[in-house]
């Protein structure tokens, strides 16, 4: 996983509002890994009898670490927004800062980066900032 020069829970929110990157990261790692396995232990199960006596059957497909990391990711990050407290007013902005903190989780999981992920990756760090100041404005007001 790639190392950013502004990490996604510094992005000028609040303590109580910001989102444990680490840990939502870390929650997306178990569910991923959870998914492969469960992938295997399925295929393994409904194949054991021609595994065991030598029928045939078709080739193990596990889902791809980038598959499975967004799927994780889409998993832990719902954990999360139901663990966060809400953060008081504009719930647009929110929302928006929300999808823009997912994006950003979803490019550094990749194993590989495509070109265009790596173009997005600071536009998106600087709209988290600009959506984060936005925030704490209105937070404030």
């Amino acid at each position: 996983m790639p190392n950013t020069i502004v990490p996604a829970n510094a992005t000028g929110l609040p303590t109580p509002c910001r989102y444990d990157r680490s840990a939502v990261m870390r929650r997306a790692v178990v569910f991923a890994r959870a998914m492969i396995e469960r992938e295997r232990e399925h295929y393994l199960r409904r194949w054991s009898a021609e595994i065991r006596y030598g029928g045939k059957r078709p080739a193990m497909k596990l889902p791809t670490w980038r598959t499975a990391m967004s799927e994780g990711l889409r998993f832990a990050w719902a954990e999360a927004k139901k663990a966060r407290k809400p953060a008081p007013g504009a719930p647009a902005i929110s929302a928006e800062l929300a999808k823009v903190e997912l994006r950003i989780f979803s490019i550094h999981a990749a194993e590989r980066l495509t070109r265009t992920e790596s173009a997005m990756l600071p536009a998106l760090h600087v709209r988290a900032a600009e959506l984060s100041r936005a925030a704490l404005a209105h937070v404030h007001h």
